[in-house]
């Protein structure tokens, strides 16, 4: 009963069960009076199934519970057979209908592809180039690589021969000024001393490792020490100062190429 029927006096009659006989007194038939020592016993409120003794039952209704639960003893304990009960502890799952055509069956041979990615459109490769040939006669054969080749993006180059220390001067103020709007926490000297100690190890169009390096152990946050940090803790400074350095660098062959763009 609800608590609002309690509280409102709702009374509801008391639920009069079936008895079940004992499992000591032997059943007496009705119309004979004699005792029937083999009938079988039925004990199931839900069905109609029956056990020959209780020994039976209480076996067949343990091993039904598992070995987790409390073993019963007496078949008065008993309100369901195991059968009943195994459908009360695990009811069935209703199988999920789905029918050709559905956004989450593949597209060729309609199987279930609800596991797969919202994007998926087919369960395997096959079906897909079933479907799609076009796409399958674009895709390199099994064991052949493709390579292409991709031109890399070149920045403008300034004219040497007008290009004074003025200029350089200027531009390294304009990377000074990247870094410092990147890493606040840092003071001017700070970003000047990284981004010189970067450019002095420059080979090959780029600065290289030792140059990051360089430029992470004058940029490291929070006041730390970049001698004495862990490789990993290094890798991740080395990570943030090439990301500023290579923005700051960019930033420094733009302004050079303005200013030889001007004087042309």
């Amino acid at each position: 009963m609800c608590e609002d029927c309690h509280e409102s006096g709702v009374i509801v009659p008391a639920l009069i069960l079936p008895t079940k006989p004992s499992a000591s007194a032997p059943a007496v038939d009705s119309q004979t009076g004699a005792n029937d020592t083999e009938a079988p016993f039925q004990v199931c409120f839900e069905c109609t199934r029956t056990y020959a003794t209780d020994a039976d039952l209480i076996a067949a209704y343990n091993t039904e519970q598992g070995e987790g639960a409390p073993a019963v003893t007496t078949a008065e304990d008993i309100t369901f057979c195991p059968e009943c009960l195994h459908d009360f502890l695990y009811p069935p799952t209703p199988a999920v209908a789905r029918t050709p055509g559905e956004a989450r069956v593949c597209g060729n041979c309609d199987a279930d592809i609800s596991v797969l990615r919202a994007e998926a459109r087919f369960c395997s490769a096959a079906c897909r180039d079933a479907v799609e040939p076009a796409v399958a006669a674009q895709r390199p054969a099994p064991g052949v690589v493709t390579v292409r080749f991709v031109e890399p993006k070149r920045f403008p180059a300034t004219a040497p021969e007008r290009e004074t220390k003025t200029d350089r001067n200027s531009a390294m103020s304009v990377g000074i000024d990247v870094v410092m709007f990147a890493l606040p926490h840092l003071t001017e000297y700070q970003a000047e001393t990284g981004l010189r100690a970067a450019v002095a190890h420059w080979a090959n169009g780029k600065v290289t490792g030792a140059g990051v390096a360089a430029a992470a152990r004058a940029w490291t946050r929070n006041g730390e020490d970049y001698d004495d940090m862990k490789p990993w803790a290094q890798g991740k400074e080395n990570t943030a100062a090439l990301k500023v350095l290579t923005k700051a660098i960019r930033a420094a062959h733009e302004y050079n190429a303005a200013i030889s763009t001007s004087r042309k």
